[in-house]
């Protein structure tokens, strides 16, 4: 890990980006239209309540991995103070700074895969996705062993992903499947062509193409991947790591999880006594 290759942007709304980031170009396609789909409203509210609620010690630092444009680190950052956040797409990037109100988020151009800041964290949390849209088992991996050397001892790290039991359910028989959803708050419709594939052995990667189509029927289009995680699978990736599970929800709310929840939410906490973590697991 170091953060002398990683670069910050710059308060003026430019973003300084560096060559040699490893980058799936989501936000090329998405950060034009992300905002309208995933809103900043209550309910990223309700999550930065609910990461807020469980930081260990405030004063021992937040990251957040794939900022995306801040719908989370913005709200959470007036709750609790300074946060940092690393995305490697400097479109999703530029897109933050264009919401930011003066809130202390730090952003930082890179791949949390391959590097996170040369400091260490009380909280680390991923959300909407992110921990499932890393290419293979083994970056999800390398990233797990990332985030447990970053982690200071006694530290947490909190993932919101998608419950596989409930994408195959969503699709029932249909594979691939398109469905159609009106979001009347956001102006528009979300059309999706999803399909489950086989992307590795014993690994289902879940393809999806997303067209938002505004009232005057312009539209935008983008196409997102992310491995099927079920929490077995995650939990055995952070034991592999050397953090601990402990909590499990189906909500930000406090709601249990179930099979028919459509996300988990799970933290992993570093014990305080833990030996410091390499990239690559071992201890040193």
């Amino acid at each position: 890990m170091t953060d002398a290759s990683m670069t910050a942007t710059h308060s003026g709304g430019e973003v300084q980006g560096r060559d040699g980031v490893e980058d799936i170009g989501y936000g090329r396609e998405f950060a034009p239209f992300y905002d309208r789909i995933f809103q900043h409203d209550e309910a990223a509210e309700i999550t930065a309540d609910g990461l807020a609620r469980i930081h260990p010690d405030v004063a021992q630092g937040t990251l957040e991995l794939g900022v995306g444009t801040g719908r989370i680190a913005l709200p959470l950052a007036r709750r609790i103070g300074p946060v940092d956040a690393v995305d490697s797409s400097v479109e999703m990037l530029a897109a933050l700074e264009g919401n930011r109100d003066g809130e202390p988020v730090h952003a930082l151009h890179g791949n949390f895969v391959h590097e996170l800041p040369d400091r260490s964290y009380g909280m680390i949390f991923a959300v909407c996705q992110t921990m499932s849209m890393v290419g293979s088992r083994a970056d999800q991996r390398r990233a797990m062993h990332q985030v447990a050397q970053a982690l200071a001892p006694g530290g947490i790290f909190v993932v919101e992903t998608g419950n596989p039991l409930q994408v195959h359910s969503l699709m029932g028989a249909q594979n691939p499947a398109v469905t159609t959803v009106p979001l009347e708050a956001q102006g528009g419709w979300l059309t999706t062509y999803s399909q489950v594939t086989e992307s590795e052995p014993g690994v289902e990667t879940w393809r999806c193409r997303q067209i938002w189509i505004e009232r005057d029927g312009s539209f935008h289009t983008g196409v997102e991947q992310s491995l099927l995680t079920p929490v077995e699978v995650m939990d055995q990736l952070a034991a592999e790591a050397g953090l601990v599970p402990e909590l499990l929800f189906g909500t930000w709310s406090g709601a249990p999880y179930g099979d028919e929840a459509p996300l988990y939410i799970r933290s992993y906490r570093r014990p305080p006594e833990a030996e410091p973590v390499t990239r690559e697991g071992a201890a040193q």
